[in-house]
């Protein structure tokens, strides 16, 4: 449903449409596939969250949006259309993106609309990152009309108001020297870099706040294993959709662990792995490091349903 109260921060930003910043280059038309909620864009790579109003990025953890203005034919006073359509544009964009916002999901029970609704301090931060917004695309379609594509990040300062509290900063783990003159050297094969979990063939609903746990139930990866600082500018985890572009991602570096996700659970957001893969993750100190550098990534795909 489009969000109809105005968005009261954004005035100043359409008062100079110059002050966006306009960015060469091509950008990916995930807004033109609707019939289907995802979509995988950049060479399969990417998992596209889509919606009426634009799409979520999880990959590279962006969001886009598009507006559009009436034709010039529908604008009074020639010398003032362009200006016109342009504003009318961008202020569509600004509407689209807000409610594509709204969207993003912070864990498996909220997103960021509803609790941006609850918290008017929240809501006015949200406005003035949408405000600040990047212009990607700016199009003049042959009768006039004006085609604006919108991107925001969602690291940075947008993670930072939206991650909870148990993701903290970690200090260094510092290790213990041993005044015994035995040690045990931890073969080199044991030592992982970074995690791939293979989703694909099971559906689950991405977001910014991940669980990983054992049959069991035990927590192997969650807010209480991720460094603040981390997550922040990296997020949580990636999402991919090519294994071997996992596998190369430099996000895991050159040795990840590679297990397979047996299910979800909580509404599609908890994986759950074999108790033999968790026990691989915490065999050492340096996989939990890894877990502390959120190098983890997520494959998906080849899922039915929604």
């Amino acid at each position: 449903m489009r969000f109809k109260e105005p968005l009261k921060n954004l005035k100043k930003y359409m008062n100079n449409p110059i002050g966006f910043i306009l960015k060469n280059g091509t950008l990916v038309s995930v807004f033109f596939l609707f019939f289907s909620s995802f979509a995988y864009c950049n060479g399969a790579n990417d998992l596209v969250e889509l919606f009426d109003t634009g799409g979520i990025n999880w990959s590279k953890g962006i969001v886009e949006a598009k507006g559009t203005s009436e034709p010039f034919s529908k604008i009074s006073s020639h010398e003032k259309m362009e200006n016109k359509s342009i504003k009318s544009a961008q202020q569509d964009a600004l509407n689209n993106l807000f409610e594509t916002v709204k969207e993003v999901r912070i864990n498996s029970g909220l997103k960021v609309g509803q609790l941006i609704m609850k918290n008017g301090l929240l809501y006015s931060k949200v406005e003035e990152m949408i405000g600040a917004a990047q212009l990607v695309k700016q199009k003049y379609l042959s009768d006039g009309t004006v085609e604006i594509v919108l991107q925001m990040g969602l690291y940075g300062g947008f993670t930072q108001l939206f991650l909870p509290s148990g993701i903290r900063q970690i200090e260094p783990i510092k290790q213990i020297g041993s005044k015994s003159s035995f040690s045990v050297k931890v073969p080199s094969e044991a030592v992982f870099t970074g995690l791939v979990v293979d989703m694909r063939g099971i559906y689950l609903d991405p977001a910014m706040v991940i669980s990983i746990m054992d049959e069991t139930g035990k927590k192997v990866y969650g807010s209480a294993f991720a460094g603040r600082e981390f997550a922040v500018q990296h997020g949580m985890c990636g999402y991919a959709h090519s294994f071997d572009y996992a596998l190369k991602a430099p996000r895991v570096a050159n040795n990840p662990l590679i297990v397979k996700g047996l299910k979800v659970e909580n509404r599609k957001f908890d994986i759950v792995i074999s108790n033999a893969d968790a026990a691989k993750i915490r065999k050492t100190s340096e996989n939990l490091t890894f877990l502390k550098k959120c190098r983890v990534i997520i494959l998906v795909g080849g899922f039915k349903g929604n």
